[in-house]
């Protein structure tokens, strides 16, 4: 649906960043998924920057993991 234009990837990355600061583990995996399918095919449907508040806030879920690990 991306690749075909029928969905904004901003606005996609937007809800996605939103949900993953819920930590639903479900909504992780899937937007891991959908930014590598995006990014890394060839030739890619989206650039890396197109997902930047996501992989934001999979960095602080990360960030935030390691914390508490300590």
């Amino acid at each position: 649906m991306i690749k075909a234009g029928l969905i904004n990837v901003n606005d996609q990355d937007t809800q996605l960043a939103k949900l993953i600061e819920n930590g639903r583990p479900t909504v992780i995996d899937f937007t891991t998924k959908l930014i590598r399918e995006c990014v890394l095919r060839d030739p890619p449907y989206a650039k890396r920057s197109d997902f930047v508040n996501s992989l934001d806030a999979l960095n602080r879920l990360m960030q935030r993991g390691k914390a508490s690990e300590a």
